[in-house]
């Protein structure tokens, strides 16, 4: 049964410690349990139950069933894919910006070209304008 906690706790994305002081175990308590085979008491997996609404009783106890609920479940899956789509949303537009940069850093390079060769071309202007008088 710890390690199916274990997996919940890593499906939520939270640290050990965190879930641990979010049911009132000491620190380090589950994390030495799954060390040494221990068990868990059923206080405790009743407080779990009460704070992570989501978390499947059955799939706990038994190991049958999702982990998480199934309407939830849903929810979550739905999060994840609307976060996924942002986040491509975001790479796309962060490619489109890379290119313009691209496109605006050949642009200055011709600049400063055109720059380079009209100082060259006013300098020697100045030569020429030194030795005519």
């Amino acid at each position: 049964m710890l390690k199916r906690i274990k997996q919940y706790i890593d499906f939520k994305g939270i640290r050990v410690s965190t879930f641990e002081k979010s049911i009132g175990m000491s620190n380090a308590s589950i994390a030495k349990s799954l060390k040494t085979g221990g068990s868990i008491g059923a206080d405790k997996l009743e407080t779990i139950l009460k704070v992570y609404k989501d978390l499947n009783s059955e799939w706990l106890l038994t190991g049958k069933g999702n982990m998480i609920k199934s309407k939830k479940y849903s929810n979550v899956v739905n999060e994840t894919l609307e976060t996924y789509a942002n986040r491509s949303s975001i790479c796309k537009l962060c490619a489109e910006k890379e290119r313009t940069i691209i496109a605006q850093q050949k642009l200055i390079n011709k600049q400063e070209t055109i720059i380079d060769t009209q100082k060259e071309q006013l300098e020697k202007l100045k030569e020429h304008t030194k030795k005519s008088k």
